[in-house]
């Protein structure tokens, strides 16, 4: 068996519905979107042990003739002690609506690191969710630069569900003209001794706007949990 795997087309995961069990279509209506448009999306998994070094992820859209609107679903999953360096790009051409969704479950001691490029045109609608599930003392260390798009939206799921685990949101968004850019997390502390730090950096110029919003669920049963965050922006005109 390979220690990596991935998978091109439509992701046909677990369960009647053909798509993996993290997301929450009830709740999230863009999900709910994505779970009813989705025709293509990749599936990646890295074997238990194995350090796969780094991945690139694209996503390309063209809008330049015709209105466009894309709904890829994809599923990473580590096994027990993987790691694996994902670079996620999404970028095109033209007015589109971009609407991925990722779902990515972390065994235990399994570290990602996930590096989120967005640079879409002028003209797109870039509105994004990831959902992150780990075990005991797994890392999930993200970092999100939005760049592109005339409206843009991160949104990240991660649940802390191993004891010990750890967690890491950080962004920034450079916005100029009249853009808008969103980042929102929900962070569940559902084990103890866990930690969770999140740094969002701004720079905004023209009219431009940026929004943080970032929310931390402690259970009962998450005793001794550590959860950090930090705002910052830059208002050049």
């Amino acid at each position: 068996m390979a220690p990596v795997t991935f998978a091109a087309g439509f992701c046909g995961f677990a369960g009647g519905s053909g798509f993996a069990a993290l997301a929450r279509p009830e709740r999230d209506r863009l999900v709910a979107l994505n779970t009813m448009l989705a025709e293509d999306g990749a599936s990646m998994a890295v074997a238990a042990g194995v350090d796969a070094g780094f991945l690139l992820l694209g996503q390309l859209t063209s809008g330049a003739h015709r209105r466009v609107g894309t709904h890829p679903r994809h599923r990473l999953r580590l096994g027990q002690g993987a790691s694996l360096v994902l670079l996620e790009v999404s970028a095109g051409e033209g007015e589109y609506l971009h609407n991925p969704v990722i779902e990515i479950d972390l065994a235990e001691g399994a570290h990602l690191t996930h590096v989120r490029l967005q640079q879409g045109s002028a003209a797109a609608f870039h509105l994004s969710t990831v959902y992150v599930d780990t075990a005991t003392r797994a890392v999930y260390d993200s970092f999100s630069l939005s760049l592109g798009a005339q409206l843009s939206r991160s949104e990240i799921h991660a649940r802390l569900g191993g004891a010990e685990a750890a967690v890491h949101l950080n962004a920034a968004q450079i916005m100029g003209g009249s853009q808008l850019s969103d980042f929102t997390t929900v962070i569940s502390h559902d084990a103890p001794n866990c930690a969770s730090r999140q740094t969002v950096k701004s720079v905004l110029t023209g009219k431009s706007r940026a929004v943080f919003q970032g929310k931390i669920e402690v259970a009962r049963i998450a005793q001794k949990t550590d959860g950090y965050q930090m705002n910052q922006a830059l208002l050049l005109s």
